[in-house]
C-alpha cells in the first residue's frame, strides 16, 4: 500500500499523535533544532514523516520536506537547501535568497572539487613525478596564502547568506523536514550535517531529520575515518535532540503485526487472511523473523502476487492456507531454502529453525495454536520426507498421518502422499514454474 493510501485508512501504527507532538516540541522555545528521529530501516520513519507534512498543511503551516536521497548525485548539499528554501517562500524574498547564496554555494562546489581533486592526488602520489613534487614544495607558501584568503572568503559568503535566511524567512517560522539521510553516499550526508549546523543555524528555521542515526555514524566513519565511540560523538554536535522511533503501538501489540493486519483487511483478495486464525501465525512468523515495516510490506506484496498469479481470492480450506502462507513466507525470506524444497534436499531442522520452534510430539503441545503449528510442521515433515530427522526423533508417524488427516486431508480430495506437491505449489507459483 502506497504511503498515500496509509494515510487515508486507519492510523494502525498510532504516529498520527506522535507527528503531533514532534511538531509541538520543535515550534517550543527550547532549542532542539536540529531534532533527529531516529529508527531502523523500515520501521515507518517515511511516513512519519508524511503524517508531519499532513499536519503542517491543515495549520498552513510554513514548511519544506527534502528527500536527500534524490539529490545526493549532487557535489553540495548547500545549493539544495537553499533551492528548496527559495521554492517554498514568496518569489520576491526567494529570489533575494538565491542572489545572497551564489557566492557561498560557488565557494563550496569548489572545495568540493578541490577535494575530490586531493583525493586523487593523494590516491596515485606513488605515479607523481619527481618535479612536480617539488613544484608542489616551492609552490607551498602561495598555496597557505590561498587558503587563508579562502576561509576569509567563506566566512564572508556564509554571514551575508545567513542574512539572506533571516530576511527570507522573516516574521514567520520554517520547518524543514529532511528524509532519507541515512540512505545518501556518506559525504553527502556528512556534508549536509555540516552545512545545517553552520549556515542554518538562525532562530526561525528549524530541521528535523529522519534517519537511522547507526548509518549517520557510519557514514562519518566513511568519510574522516574515525572510530564507532568518535563518530558518535563527532554526530552530537550536530544533533540537538534525539527521538528514537517506538517498535510497538499503545496497546503493546508489535507494530508490525498491527500493519500486515490492516494491509490485509484493506485487501478484497486477502481479507480472508487478516482474521485470526490466521494472524496469530503471521504474528508467529513476524517475532520469529523480527520483521520490520517494509519487510512485512515484502510478504503482502508477495501474497498479492501469488493472488495474482493463481487468478483467484486467498480463499482455501484452513490448513491449506496456513500451508500456502508459510511456503510463500519461506520464498519471500528465505529462498535457498525453498529451493531446497523443490529440489528435495531441504532438512526439517531447517524448518523448525525458521518456524522459531523445537521439534514436539503432537501429544506433548501445551495449547490449541501450539498444536496447529506443530500440524503445520508436520505437514511439512511429510513433505520433505527427511529419513534421518525421522529416525532421530523417533518419528510418530502414524500419529501424526492421523492428526494430519483429520485436520488437513478429510477437508479434500487430497491425501498424505500428496503434501509434498501442496507444500511446493506456491514457490513454484511464484517462480512461474508451470
Amino acid at each position: 500500500m502506497e504511503v498515500q493510501q496509509e494515510l487515508e485508512a486507519k492510523d494502525t501504527l498510532e504516529r498520527a499523535d506522535l507527528a503531533d507532538k514532534l511538531i509541538n516540541l520543535i515550534r517550543s522555545n527550547i532549542d532542539l533544532s536540529p531534532l533527529l528521529v531516529d529508527g531502523f530501516w523500515g520501521t515507518g520513519k517515511t511516513t512519519l514523516a508524511e503524517l508531519i507534512k499532513r499536519n503542517l498543511d491543515s495549520s498552513k503551516s510554513k514548511y519544506v520536506y527534502i528527500d536527500a536521497f534524490r539529490f545526493d548525485h549532487s557535489r553540495d548539499p548547500l545549493g539544495v537547501l537553499v533551492g528548496r528554501i527559495a521554492e517554498s517562500i514568496e518569489k520576491k524574498k526567494g529570489d533575494t535568497l538565491v542572489k545572497a547564496a551564489i557566492p557561498a554555494v560557488k565557494h563550496s562546489l569548489r572545495i568540493a572539487a578541490k577535494a575530490g581533486v586531493s583525493y586523487l592526488l593523494r590516491a596515485d602520489c606513488d605515479e607523481i613525478a619527481k618535479e612536480f613534487q617539488n613544484a608542489i614544495t616551492e609552490g607551498l607558501d602561495q598555496t597557505v596564502k590561498s587558503i587563508i584568503d579562502g576561509h576569509r572568503e567563506e566566512e564572508s559568503n556564509i554571514a551575508a547568506l545567513k542574512e539572506g535566511l533571516l530576511k527570507a524567512t522573516e516574521g514567520q517560522e520554517l520547518i524543514i523536514i529532511i528524509d532519507e539521510l541515512d540512505r545518501c553516499r556518506p559525504d553527502f550526508a556528512v556534508a549536509m550535517l555540516e552545512k545545517i549546523k553552520h549556515v542554518f543555524d538562525i532562530a526561525n528555521v528549524k530541521f528535523i531529520l529522519i534517519a537511522n542515526s547507526e548509518q549517520l555514524i557510519t557514514s562519518i566513519q566513511h568519510s574522516y575515518g574515525s572510530s564507532l565511540s568518535e563518530a558518535g560523538r563527532y554526530i552530537d554536535k550536530f544533533i540537538k535532540f534525539t527521538f528514537k522511533l517506538p517498535s510497538q503501538t499503545k496497546n503493546n501489540l508489535h507494530a508490525v503485526e498491527v500493519h500486515i493486519q490492516s494491509l490485509l483487511e484493506n485487501d478484497k483478495n486477502l481479507e480472508e487472511l487478516s482474521k485470526e486464525g490466521y494472524i496469530f501465525l503471521l504474528s508467529k512468523l513476524i517475532k520469529t523473523r523480527q520483521l520490520s515495516l517494509r519487510e512485512s510490506e515484502d510478504l503482502f506484496r508477495y501474497l498479492k502476487i501469488y493472488c495474482h498469479l493463481s487468478g483467484k481470492p486467498f480463499k482455501y480450506p484452513y490448513y491449506f492456507s496456513l500451508i500456502f502462507i508459510f511456503s510463500i513466507y519461506i520464498h519471500c525470506f528465505y529462498s535457498s531454502f525453498s529451493q531446497k524444497i523443490l529440489d528435495g534436499n531441504a532438512t526439517v531442522d531447517e524448518l523448525y529453525e525458521i518456524l522459531g520452534m523445537e521439534y514436539k510430539h503432537i501429544e506433548d503441545t501445551d495449547t490449541h495454536r501450539d498444536k496447529i503449528l506443530h500440524i503445520l510442521a508436520g505437514c511439512y515433515i511429510f513433505a520433505l520426507e527427511d529419513k534421518p530427522f525421522e529416525k532421530k526423533v523417533e518419528f510418530h508417524s502414524d500419529k501424526w498421518s492421523d492428526e494430519v488427516m483429520k485436520c488437513f486431508v478429510s477437508t479434500s480430495v487430497y491425501g498424505i502422499d500428496d503434501l509434498k506437491g501442496i507444500v511446493q505449489q506456491p514457490i513454484k507459483t511464484l517462480m512461474l514454474i508451470g
